[in-house]
């Protein structure tokens, strides 16, 4: 819906600078060959405009090869002059016989051609300024919601009750040093979630091994029998990635593919390559977590909203359910550190 009243004012400004000549007489309208002049200068003008903001600016001006985009938009106002001329001199033949004419018109040509040039760089330029300067602050808001959104699902007393209740059973049945490693385990996964999450990115060896934190304490509330696999292919070393991004899919793969009724299964896969992640979840899915499915979605959206952010253009996200299993696919183009 917004970018119908910005193509209609295109068209009422393209069509208003075609008309120009002949509202204020300096064109006859009835002259066949003068109406199909201004009309090729018109669209030479269009060309340019739409060119130097769409392919030009994008390709070499924002990756800030400078030189190369002059000498382009250089070659492509050369080549409308020539052509308007070119134009000129079949239409106007009375041009011939006067060279400032030619001299004049030249000029002028050039002229307007630096004009539009200006006039679509600025727009575009403008235009981009104002979408970073939104997208930062949709990034700020996204990491602030975030931080609340984590504090509230995973760093709560629910979550906490579970997990020291774990740790107390484990004692209490078998008082060996698994407790006190099950402590440590949540004290790394406090400490990550409340400072080293803090950051933009963070290091992808800190956020697996707060994912295998998370999973070790959950199975420890798991009955015996009960599948969880997490593998881990590929170099993980010198990469980055937004945190608690991943944390999300395996909560929910826990929170609603676990059943004490029926055989259940979960298995994590992580795949990592030279500029890419492929992340996915798979669970089963019972009679008995089906009604504490439908308010489950919550925590999904607002993880694809911060993929929108963080990732623009730069990720895959696919949720696949059926009768019996739950899967979710993440793919993710990386920078390395």
């Amino acid at each position: 819906m917004k970018i119908l009243p910005q193509r209609i004012l295109h068209i009422v400004l393209w069509t208003f600078i075609f008309l120009y000549p002949f509202l204020f007489d300096y064109a006859d309208i009835s002259d066949k060959n003068t109406v199909l002049r201004i009309f090729l200068l018109t669209f030479f003008q269009i060309v340019l405009f739409y060119f130097n903001s769409l392919v030009l600016i994008p390709k070499f001006l924002a990756p800030k090869k400078i030189l190369i985009y002059l000498i382009i938009v250089i070659l492509i106002i050369s080549l409308i002059t020539g052509f308007s001329l070119i134009v000129e001199y079949f239409s106007n033949p009375d041009y011939h016989k006067s060279g400032w004419k030619y001299y004049h018109f030249l000029y002028n040509t050039i002229l307007l051609s630096l004009l539009v040039w200006g006039l679509s760089s600025g727009l575009k330029i403008t235009a981009e300024w104002f979408r970073n300067e939104r997208m930062k602050r949709e990034m700020e808001n996204q990491k602030i919601t975030a931080e609340l959104l984590n504090l509230k699902s995973q760093i709560n007393p629910h979550f906490l009750f579970n997990s020291l209740n774990s740790i107390y059973s484990l004692s209490n049945k078998n008082p060996d040093k698994r407790s006190s490693q099950a402590i440590v385990k949540l004290s790394d996964m406090m400490r990550y979630m409340l400072y080293e999450s803090s950051e933009n990115t963070v290091a992808l060896e800190k956020e697996i091994e707060y994912l295998n934190n998370y999973i070790e304490l959950q199975r420890l509330r798991l009955k015996e029998g009960i599948p969880v696999v997490f593998n881990i292919s590929g170099e993980i070393n010198d990469k980055v990635i937004a945190p608690l991004l991943l944390i999300p899919f395996v909560e929910n793969a826990f929170k609603h593919g676990i059943s004490y009724q029926n055989d259940s299964f979960i298995t994590i896969e992580l795949k990592v390559g030279d500029d890419f992640l492929n992340f996915k979840t798979t669970n089963s899915i019972s009679a008995d977590v089906i009604e504490k499915e439908k308010s489950s979605g919550i925590g999904l959206e607002n993880v694809r909203r911060r993929l929108e952010v963080l990732y623009p253009n730069r990720h895959k996200l696919e949720i696949v359910k059926s009768d019996s299993i739950f899967s979710i696919e993440l793919q993710i183009q990386l920078k390395n550190d």
